[in-house]
């Protein structure tokens, strides 16, 4: 398909499903096909969707369609059963780090696309967020590590859609991380909560519990070769590095990050969308074309050599 069926094809499902599902009708709706982002926003009765700009003259696998149209039901999922408020909130009263504000998206997201799917409001939602789910991990073969704890939102994400019924093609690996208690627990209390506010909460439990079983301090151990009778003044053996742990064990620092992961997976597909549109956003000397195209195409000057 090419790009000027494409961007009506989406406009049109976004239209269409929101409109037939709401009890009061948007003022206004957009959609923009607009430089680098993919997302949506909501002021009032006002909706805007953001997509990066395409090419209009390129081809597109029609796989393209699946994933756009399954990331503006995952959206309009937010706009249905999402409480922005308490979600807000919650991360600005505790002051917590980003890691909190991750674990809350990486619960919330299955609980509200299970949501969409219980309540029939876009035909074929299971499917389409199922392959939206699976594109997300074909970019990341190599998954995550059990312990890596700045991927434990990403992993929240894929487990708790596994819990939706999803077909998932990677292993479960809850059990072999440092937090899997902690970590079953939230899955299934958040596979069995209705409200974002349960789902806050659910992370704030986690969070602490992450928190809590890094600062435990870990055993001194005897070192072989090394005489037992050493003065108070040689360093090696002090509570600080026993608050610290062995090597290898992450210190406790606020984002809960161990320092020497890679960059965290993002949790919302938005942001692999974007990744997935590169090769086919339109380009000129001025950048990106900033223009929609919602009714009638874009039409652009052709060259030829």
């Amino acid at each position: 398909m090419d790009g000027f069926e494409l961007k009506r094809s989406v406009v049109a499902t976004f239209e269409r499903i929101h409109q037939f599902n709401t009890d009061q009708r948007l003022e206004s709706l957009e959609v923009l096909w607009h430089g680098e982002t993919a997302g949506i926003r909501w002021e009032g009765r006002n909706a805007k969707l953001f997509l990066p700009a395409i090419d209009e003259r390129k081809s597109f696998p029609r796989s393209m369609l699946f994933k756009l149209v399954g990331f503006v039901i995952h959206e309009l999922g937010h706009l249905w059963f999402t409480n922005t408020e308490v979600w807000d909130k919650a991360v600005e009263v505790k002051g917590k780090s980003q890691l909190l504000h991750r674990l809350i998206n990486g619960l919330e997201d299955p609980r509200i696309e299970l949501e969409v799917i219980n309540s029939h409001r876009a035909a074929n939602a299971r499917t389409l967020l199922e392959s939206l789910t699976q594109s997300m991990l074909a970019k990341n073969p190599a998954y995550i590590e059990a312990d890596d704890i700045e991927n434990y939102p990403f992993l929240l994400a894929i487990e708790g859609r596994r819990l939706n019924g999803y077909s998932i093609p990677v292993p479960n690996i809850v059990s072999q991380s440092p937090d899997a208690e902690a970590l079953t627990v939230a899955l299934n209390d958040a596979h069995h909560a209705t409200s974002t506010a349960e789902i806050v909460e659910i992370a704030e439990r986690l969070h602490d519990a992450i928190k809590k079983r890094k600062k435990k301090p870990k055993g001194k151990k005897k070192k072989e070769g090394k005489p037992e009778n050493k003065s108070e003044d040689q360093p090696g053996d002090s509570e600080e590095q026993d608050e610290q742990g062995e090597k290898g064990e992450p210190t406790d620092s606020d984002d809960g990050s161990d320092g020497d992961k890679k960059k965290p997976i993002d949790v919302e597909p938005g942001d692999h969308i974007e990744e997935d549109m590169e090769e086919f956003k339109y380009k000129n000397k001025q950048g990106c074309d900033n223009r929609s195209s919602v009714g009638k195409p874009v039409v652009y000057d052709f060259y030829f050599d």
